[in-house]
């Protein structure tokens, strides 16, 4: 039962840094731990059980898509999101 503990921080800890890396200008470093750790956590939770690796894939595939529009709807909000995208004027409508 402790693996399945440790399956469910990895992917969790993944996740977070996979939505870090859109506010951290690290190169891509933490979203590839990121990924990284997603991986693990899923292998990990099909080395408990098949059922439970399938839960985790299914959660995931859920999570992330409505998860990703939220986070791309607020990043251009922050410090570094305010850099790269471009304001336009309201006169351009």
């Amino acid at each position: 039962m402790e693996n399945l503990v440790l399956a469910y921080i990895l992917i969790v800890v993944g996740l977070i840094l996979m939505a870090a890396e859109l506010f951290l200008p690290t190169a891509g470093v933490v979203g590839v731990v990121g990924v990284a750790g997603v991986i693990a956590g899923v292998a990990i939770a099909f080395n408990q059980s098949t059922t439970q690796g399938m839960v985790s894939v299914v959660v995931i595939l859920v999570i992330v898509p409505s998860l990703g529009p939220v986070l791309l709807n607020y990043w251009p909000r922050t410090r570094w999101g305010k850099k790269f995208v471009l304001s336009g004027t309201d006169s351009d409508t």
